[in-house]
């Protein structure tokens, strides 16, 4: 019994070593892993402030160029003022009278921009005629930009014997000075039309601001006997409304003089009035010439302002649409990119040439696919009020009148396809590019909103062509149109093609209508 009991008690310490063993296991890899779980967290966070520690050192960094940018703005304005004293100058800058602008030109500014020690001494010889422009002031500044133009002023381009030997030689004695005083974007152009004749030629030099060509200029040669001051007029149709004057330059070789050309809207005449005179082959004009450029650019600013304001367009700008490009001129021209593109409009104004109240080509150039087209017109005339609108209608519906009687449909009848010719009296049908033979028996993917909804769809005709005419009444932006007027754009604009009337009978009943207009103007007018 006794053995037996001691045999239990032995089998029972064997299992108390076992789980003894087990528990100390278990112990043991317990401990390893919280270690290594506590390593691990230790090695994140440790990580993690390495990481805060470098963002922090970053924020630093950014800190310090921030700082640095604010002093080095403010170094940079004690060593190169040019800009700043550009702002101080434009504040209260009206446009003058043309009576006040050659003085206003010849003005310095309110403070002389200061150069380097260098180049005042090359100059301080020469500022008669610019007293007070440049000056040398070491605890001002120097204006960088100004004394490296005036650098080159002074030796400018060479020159020769022909007019193209002089086009760097003005471009960096009168062009270049206004760019360089400008606030703004200015773009300047120097016509390269190819064609041989003067029509449509744009002046030699053209400066647009605001899209506006508020600056310009004509050149010749010492071998050129044309004179460069009647192509300012000649290159001009005056699209500016009541603005006071463009300004301009003409110059015969070394000899410049500034301008503006001034309209007489009573005698619908544009006159040159010449201002300043220079002779850039004299230093001291040279340096004027670069004054008179600061006055300039401060002025073209006030200009385009105003033209904005005054709502004027261009008489020369440029645009592209699909596959073309205009230029728009004292003509218009257009270049088409695809060959097959520029024959079949080819034939489409060589069978409409005709055609009433439409444009035409005046001159083909097959190497350049370009065609020249007139009459050029006003972008901006709004047909307005209803008078001026049923006169736009007659003009538009009197080329349907053509057009369909030669089975012939426009098909793009909008306002951007209706304008005005430069003389007012009429309006004209442009952009036939999309004319087609009627019927016409596939979809023809334009402007949904703004076409006859079964182009879209698949076989079409004229009546396409009096929907766009219930679409321009509809989109003349007149309200209170009269009730005749507004039945017209209903007919016109009927969903079912067959219903609509067909071109002479829009003719008759916008002609009836505008002399009922015509009539109750003439009443009011009698009973005033």
């Amino acid at each position: 019994m006794d053995a037996e009991f001691e045999e239990v008690k032995q089998e029972i310490r064997k299992v108390e070593q076992q789980i003894d063993a087990v528990e100390e296991q278990l112990t043991k890899a317990v401990t390893e892993a919280d270690v290594a779980y506590w390593r691990k967290k230790e090695e994140q966070l440790r990580k993690k402030e390495e990481q805060l520690r470098k963002e922090k050192e970053q924020l630093r960094e950014k800190e310090l160029l921030l700082l640095n940018a604010d002093t080095s703005a403010a170094q940079q304005d004690a060593l190169d003022p040019f800009r700043r004293l550009l702002v101080e100058a434009r504040v209260d800058v009206r446009i003058p009278e043309v009576t006040e602008l050659k003085g206003y030109l010849l003005h310095p500014p309110r403070m002389a921009f200061p150069v380097s020690h260098r180049r005042y001494f090359q100059w301080k010889s020469y500022l008669s005629k610019a007293d007070n422009f440049i000056c040398h002031d070491p605890a001002r500044g120097v204006c960088w930009n100004l004394d490296d133009h005036l650098g080159i002023v002074l030796r400018p381009p060479a020159t020769g014997s022909t007019e193209s030997s002089y086009h760097a030689y003005w471009d960096c004695l009168v062009t270049e000075p206004i760019s360089l005083f400008s606030l703004e974007t200015l773009v300047f152009d120097r016509d390269t039309s190819r064609f041989s004749s003067s029509e449509n030629k744009r002046p030699d030099k053209l400066g647009m601001v605001s899209r506006l060509a508020l600056w310009r200029g004509e050149e010749k040669g010492p071998d050129t006997e044309d004179d460069p001051k009647q192509e300012l007029v000649r290159k001009l149709i005056w699209t500016y409304g009541n603005l006071p004057y463009l300004l301009c330059y003409y110059a015969n070789a070394a000899i410049v003089t500034y301008c503006a050309l001034v309209h007489d809207a009573k005698r619908c005449k544009t006159e040159v009035v010449d201002l300043i005179t220079v002779n850039l082959s004299v230093v001291e004009d040279r340096l004027l010439a670069s004054l008179i450029g600061f006055n300039i650019s401060k002025l073209l600013m006030r200009l385009s302002e105003a033209g904005i304001v005054l709502g004027v367009e261009s008489d020369f700008y440029d645009y592209r649409t699909d596959g073309k490009t205009v230029f728009v001129g004292t003509g218009v021209d257009k270049i088409y990119r695809d060959k097959r593109t520029f024959e079949k409009v080819y034939q489409i104004y060589k069978s409409i040439k005709d055609c009433p109240n439409a444009e035409q080509v005046l001159k083909i150039n097959a190497a350049d696919r370009r065609f020249r087209m007139i009459p050029r017109c006003l972008v901006k005339s709004r047909a307005r009020p209803e008078d001026e609108l049923l006169k736009a209608l007659i003009n538009v519906a009197e080329a349907l009148v053509w057009l369909h009687g030669k089975n012939l449909m426009h098909r793009d009848i909008t306002w951007r396809n209706v304008l005005r010719n430069t003389s007012g009296t009429n309006w004209v049908l442009i952009d036939f590019d999309e004319t087609a033979a009627t019927p016409c028996g596939h979809a023809h993917g334009l402007c949904v909103e703004a076409h006859a909804p079964e182009m879209s769809r698949g076989r079409h005709d004229s009546s396409v062509d009096i929907w766009g005419i219930g679409h321009l009444i509809r989109s003349s932006g007149i309200n209170g149109l009269s009730a005749g007027v507004r039945e017209l754009q209903r007919d016109c604009l009927q969903t079912d093609a067959s219903r609509r009337p067909n071109a002479e009978t829009c003719l008759e009943r916008l002609k009836c209508l505008r002399r009922m207009t015509n009539m109750n103007l003439h009443m009011d007018f009698e009973s005033c």
